[in-house]
């Protein structure tokens, strides 16, 4: 995994693993954001360098799929995350936002569902039953604060 700076923390306080990804996706959306604001702007080093960290984002998470499986889910994440690498190097070769902007549609929901996941493992861990966290969604967000 690349060494992309998710948060500070203590060493005695491991992140979650719905953390972890909800990190990365926090920052492919910034990459992808501020290489759109680059070549908005005209300034190709810093959208390349973004749009780099994009990719190598994306990469990332395609790499922690199983290259062995073969389930619905596995197959259409591996497509959608070509689907986005594709839409960065086409943003990069003809210096467009639009392909940013397809990326950033395909990435913030999944972005949305990985908050959603970490805010209910925090409430798991808090001891808060299923049944619950499906009835009072605004405890979700309270927990996590």
């Amino acid at each position: 995994m690349n060494q992309i700076a998710i948060r500070d923390f203590d060493d005695n306080a491991p992140l979650r693993p719905t953390e972890i990804v909800c990190g990365l996706f926090d920052r492919l959306l910034a990459a992808l954001t501020t290489g759109r604001e680059a070549i908005s702007a005209g300034d190709i080093e810093r959208r390349f360098q973004e749009l780099k960290v994009a990719a190598d984002i994306v990469e990332d998470l395609a790499g922690g799929l199983d290259p062995e499986a073969s389930d619905e889910w596995t197959v259409r994440m591996a497509a959608l995350y070509k689907a986005v690498l594709a839409r960065l190097l086409t943003a990069n070769i003809r210096n467009a936002v639009a392909p940013i902007e397809e990326a950033m549609l395909l990435a913030a929901p999944l972005r949305h569902a990985w908050h959603c996941l970490d805010a209910q493992e925090v409430l798991r861990q808090n001891g808060v039953s299923a049944a619950l966290m499906s009835e009072r969604p605004a405890a979700v967000a309270a927990a996590r604060n």
